[in-house]
């Protein structure tokens, strides 16, 4: 299956245009029915052949990131049946 990570630092707004949450098909009609729950600044990509997979984000050892909120979700669709699945959404508060 092919993966993405969505990464941004927004949990209200999708690239400041739609309010979040909302049904994926406002992107893409494959994603219909997938509830997208965070922003988009980044994105990480894969392909898993079986099982499951891992993808590494470093994140740079600055004090200007201590103390951030980053928000997080993840995608995938089986090349198989181009069925189409999404993670909830996770945050994680950066150097507290």
């Amino acid at each position: 299956s092919f993966y993405t990570l969505l990464f941004g630092f927004n949990r209200c707004t999708y690239s400041g245009v739609f309010t979040l949450p909302f049904d994926g098909g406002l992107l893409a009609p494959i994603a219909t029915g997938c509830t997208v729950l965070t922003d988009n600044l980044t994105s990480a990509s894969g392909l898993a052949l079986s099982g499951s997979a891992t993808q590494a984000f470093p994140i740079a050892s600055s004090p200007s990131f201590q103390g951030l909120n980053f928000f997080s979700q993840g995608i995938s669709i089986d090349l198989a049946s181009f069925a189409i699945s999404a993670s909830n959404g996770f945050a994680i508060s950066i150097g507290q």
